[in-house]
């Protein structure tokens, strides 16, 4: 999966898996998922620095769309003002209400 960008505007969607809001948005094809939760570069430092992945926000003509960052992205930008920024949704186990079987 392409991680520079995500070419389509986000969308809000829910995660089948744990009933989260999230935006979703296509990268190379591949369906995106994001947070819909705002990070500060304390929160996206840990997150990246624990392998997670973060995106910023940006406005266009044709909607919001997410750019994928960097560790690099981050340091260069540590003592400018905070873009919105966003994490890749990962289900946590504890927020899976019923993993139990319907039958």
């Amino acid at each position: 999966m392409s991680q520079t960008f995500i070419d389509t505007a986000l969308e809000e969607a829910m995660c089948a898996k744990c009933d989260a809001s999230l935006w979703a948005g296509h990268s190379g094809g591949f369906l995106v998922k994001l947070d819909r939760i705002l990070l500060s570069k304390f929160d996206e430092l840990q997150i990246q620095l624990g392998g997670g992945s973060t995106y910023r926000l940006e406005t266009t003509s044709k909607g919001t769309i997410a750019k994928h960052r960097s560790l690099l992205d981050l340091r260069s930008g540590i003592n400018k003002t905070q873009p919105l920024i966003v994490s890749l949704h990962v289900c946590k186990e504890s927020d899976i209400k019923d993993a139990t079987l319907p039958f």
